[in-house]
């Protein structure tokens, strides 16, 4: 994917579990930070830590939740097509700068 400068700040990554170990499986490797990096988000877990999960385990939303958080206020991609490599979208990892992540929450709660 190349290197990328990653400004501090609130990001929204929208992944999905739905390969072997399921979403218990896949979120713990993510929340944890270990084993070798496989996905785009493993890179980034080793040097960011998660502040929140939110998941839909009955639907495949990932690429509907990167778009809507790609219509929040100041929201920008800083590393394209990261996370989408399977997908059209532009990126499933979106830079919300310093947004209050309640708000970004409540924004999204309809996805």
């Amino acid at each position: 994917m190349g290197t990328f400068d990653f400004p501090r700040g609130l990001y929204l990554y929208a992944g999905s579990a739905w390969g072997g170990g399921g979403l218990a499986a896949r979120v713990g490797r993510h929340l944890r930070g270990d084993g070798r990096p496989r996905w785009h988000v493993d890179h980034l877990r080793r040097v960011a830590l998660p502040a929140f999960v939110v998941l839909y385990p009955q639907r495949r939303e990932e690429c509907a939740l990167a778009q809507q958080a790609m219509a929040l206020p100041g929201a920008q991609i800083v590393a394209p097509r990261f996370g989408a490599s399977d997908c059209r979208c532009a990126a499933h990892l979106v830079h919300l700068g310093a947004a209050p992540w309640r708000e970004v929450l409540e924004a999204l709660s309809g996805a």
